[in-house]
């Protein structure tokens, strides 16, 4: 795989990851309206900046409702277009519009939200990046930022009580946002299951570094894993775009991984050739 193969594979699984997220936008953009939950005027005195006329008279015309689900069909069409061929321009329409709806809807946003600007930020600065080396830190970035997101998040469930307990997984399925009714009770009946998912998600995550670190035969064991997890997230939990998210890094997470597969062998050549010098 070339790093171009990496960022175009990237590019279509962030895409579609978008697709789905501005979809739902749509799907519910009521709540975008006057007396919805993501109503402009409320959530811009969430910082007084914004409440101030130079910002609102720019943020009020892009932002309010309905004008803002303009900028939803866009991001959609924009997409659309990148499964066919890469564009740094639609790259950079689309990043655009995700900061516009953080900046706009702060609350309920997730990983998979945080991990869609990364990989957007990622493939913009590797097709814009005029030397091989500032491409190769496009890649690492990406790739440091998962492995960061993962192990914080692993971590974080290492330390929990309720994670450690194995009764986490089970409880989270029971909650209305993210809840499934059938994986709960089918976790409730079987607690050496719900004991099984919480300490595999934990050291499926805590173990990342080591398995990408390792060489690429490992590194593919975790990507296959990863498939798995974030598939299943998705399917019990109604996440749909978290797979896309996080998928799209697992191209930039084997390059890295061969990498320095590489230079762990040439290092070791160099030792090796050294000492029989010295001898």
């Amino acid at each position: 795989m070339t790093p171009e193969d990496a960022v175009g594979i990237a590019v279509k699984l962030i895409s579609i990851g978008v697709i789905i997220d501005a979809a739902e936008g749509l799907w519910i953009r009521q709540e975008f309206g006057p007396s919805g939950l993501f109503n402009w005027q409320v959530l811009r005195t969430t910082h007084r900046w914004m409440s101030r006329r130079s910002a609102t008279l720019v943020l009020d015309g892009v932002l309010q409702y309905p004008n803002y689900l303009a900028l939803l069909i866009v991001e959609i069409i924009c997409a659309a277009v990148l499964l066919g061929r890469t564009s740094t321009l639609l790259l950079c329409i689309v990043l655009a519009v995700r900061l516009l709806s953080h900046l706009r809807n702060q609350y309920g946003l997730d990983g998979a939200d945080q991990m869609l600007v990364v990989v957007l930020a990622g493939c913009i600065g590797w097709r814009i990046a005029p030397e091989s080396w500032a491409k190769e830190v496009c890649i690492w970035f990406v790739c440091l930022q998962a492995i960061l997101s993962y192990v914080t998040a692993g971590t974080a469930k290492a330390i929990s009580p309720v994670w450690r307990s194995g009764t986490a997984v089970r409880d989270i399925l029971r909650t209305n946002y993210v809840g499934s009714r059938i994986s709960f009770q089918w976790l409730s009946r079987n607690s050496r299951l719900s004991w099984a998912a919480c300490w595999g998600t934990i050291l499926f995550e805590c173990a990342m570094p080591i398995l990408i670190f390792c060489g690429p035969k490992l590194c593919l064991v975790f990507l296959a894993c990863g498939v798995l997890f974030h598939v299943s997230i998705a399917i019990t939990m109604g996440l749909n775009d978290f797979p896309w998210a996080f998928l799209a890094t697992y191209p930039f997470i084997f390059l890295c991984s061969v990498d320095f597969a590489a230079a762990i062998r040439h290092g070791a050549y160099w030792v090796s050739t050294a000492g029989k010098t010295v001898r």
